[in-house]
């Protein structure tokens, strides 16, 4: 499977977009330096993207397996145990209304969906859909409803959203989807097993879910969490940064819940559909003294075709970026998934699929960098040093660039 691209801020874009540099000015100069590092970290999915890498990865956790081939979830789940041919009921993470306790009515089906715009629930709904109307997914089940479930004997259920950051979401929603008797009791014989997917699943999600259903047993063990992007709040130049967030809150009025994001988490994760309340409220937020980066929690379309145009893709086909810095990890004797997922921020289950895509390419061997992939990052990192030697000032007030970046 290949990597979708991703887009980043390059520093043709900060300098000549007018959007930006109207942001900001609202910042000291001295500030605007770190502010830059910051934005230079942001990562971009695109409609296209999203709808790329959510189709793939749904595809890839339903694949049944084959001969000796093993499906994703055929080892996590008891009643696949002597059963091969699993079947999947897909929902969509909704944002339920207060005064809703289940997602179930009396007859067993899925509460219907309000009518009006949902934002990112139409598009993850959507991709549910056309996935599993597809004549070669018989195995897939579009918000099945219990008798369904029952009667087609599904054995895996699947929850998807495109971000899980503060977790808050999430947890409401499977709290309301396990708010049936019939349900409880199928999940406690073992009848189906739970995954939770995003694209993006910030690491203290996880906690949050998992301490809050200690009444539903076995949950907090076999609840299994699949995902793309696992942002950490240790982003670059941290305390610089929450240094002038301190300084902006003292003229500006802002609730305490937004030291950093919604529930202080950070991600540098930022859709083109949407832009999450928990990355840093400076991008989003406005009021009589703020004008956000991004107004409404939306990318302006100006902003986002000039991203679009002038933005160096994370990924390229066949060696991308990503594929380069898994590369570096691996030959500084990061030799498992899992390691090289904490340091990247990615889910482990999609680096081990990016190695696999390495050792296919011949970059590595035996999970260690191969001689031609040492020839490789010999050779990108002389072009890299050939770039910067011919780049702008870095000590620049302007234009900022990270020293780590500049070392590698």
């Amino acid at each position: 499977m290949s990597v979708a691209q991703y887009l980043t801020l390059n520093n043709e874009i900060i300098l000549h977009s007018k959007e930006i540099q109207n942001w900001l000015n609202q910042f000291e100069k001295e500030d605007q330096p770190v502010i830059i590092s910051f934005l230079q970290e942001l990562t971009f999915i695109t409609m296209t993207s999203f709808n790329k890498i959510a189709t793939q990865e749904l595809k890839s956790i339903t694949k049944n397996s084959n001969g000796n081939e093993s499906d994703i979830l055929y080892k996590y789940s008891k009643c696949c145990k002597h059963n091969r041919n699993n079947k999947y009921g897909i929902y969509s993470i909704r944002n339920l209304d207060s005064k809703i306790d289940s997602i179930w009515q009396k007859d067993g089906s899925v509460i219907p969906r309000p009518p009006g715009k949902e934002g990112s629930e139409n598009i993850t709904a959507n991709i549910i859909n056309n996935l599993c109307k597809n004549r070669k997914a018989r195995h897939l089940f579009d918000s099945p409803s219990i008798g369904e479930i029952k009667q087609n004997k599904i054995n895996n259920i699947i929850l998807f959203d495109d971000n899980i950051n503060s977790g808050d979401k999430a947890k409401n929603f499977i709290k309301c989807f396990f708010n049936n008797k019939m349900i409880r009791s199928l999940y406690s014989l073992h009848r189906f097993e739970l995954t939770l997917f995003s694209i993006s699943m910030h690491s203290s999600a996880k906690n949050n879910i998992l301490n809050n259903f200690r009444s539903i047993k076995g949950l907090k063990k076999r609840l299994r969490f699949h995902y793309i992007f696992q942002p950490e709040n240790n982003f670059y130049r941290k305390e610089e940064i929450m240094s002038i967030l301190d300084k902006l809150r003292s003229k500006i009025k802002i609730a305490n819940n937004f030291k950093c994001g919604y529930n202080n988490i950070v991600t540098t994760v930022i859709f083109e559909h949407s832009v999450p309340n928990n990355t840093l409220w400076i991008l989003y937020y406005k009021n009589k003294e703020w004008n956000p980066l991004f107004p409404e929690r939306r990318i302006p379309p100006s902003l986002m075709s000039h991203i679009k145009k002038q933005s160096l893709p994370i990924s390229e086909n066949p060696i991308s970026k990503l594929h380069i810095e898994i590369l570096k990890l691996v030959r500084r004797r990061y030799r498992n998934a899992k390691s090289i997922a904490i340091q990247l921020g990615y889910g482990p289950d999609y680096i081990d699929m990016i190695l696999k895509e390495l050792a296919d390419l011949g970059l590595i061997k035996d999970r260690r960098v191969s001689e031609e992939g040492l020839k490789l990052l010999k050779k990108k990192e002389d072009a890299q040093a050939s770039i910067q030697s011919n780049s702008l000032d870095f000590s620049s007030d302007i234009l900022y660039i990270p020293r780590k970046w500049r070392e590698k």
